[in-house]
């Protein structure tokens, strides 16, 4: 997984990844709703995820610990605000994708 890809959870919700965090030797992302036609974001769900590979497949789990998301929140803010640029390019790349 990279940023920028639309990944599918099992109950059918689907997000683009737009940032990517490496905390304690575990890589999360924060991540962005997409309608399940992919025609729209939900700016409304943000959320972030843990990537874990099993048997050399990556799989994401959604994190839900407040005190993770907090620490993640805290180590991802300036990250994010260096990569916001990068954050707006991968929202309009998205839009031009579906609009082509």
């Amino acid at each position: 997984m990279q940023v920028g890809d639309i990944i599918t959870l099992d109950y059918d919700e689907k997000y683009l990844l737009l940032s990517k965090v490496t905390s304690n030797k575990k890589v999360y992302f924060l991540a962005i709703g997409v309608t399940k036609d992919e025609e729209d974001i939900d700016m409304d769900d943000i959320t972030y995820f843990e990537e874990i590979i099993e048997n050399n497949e990556p799989f994401v789990k959604e994190v839900y610990n407040e005190e993770l998301l907090e620490a993640l929140s805290d180590a991802s803010i300036l990250k994010t605000m260096r990569d916001s640029k990068n954050i707006k390019r991968i929202i309009n790349n998205y839009y031009e994708t579906k609009n082509s």
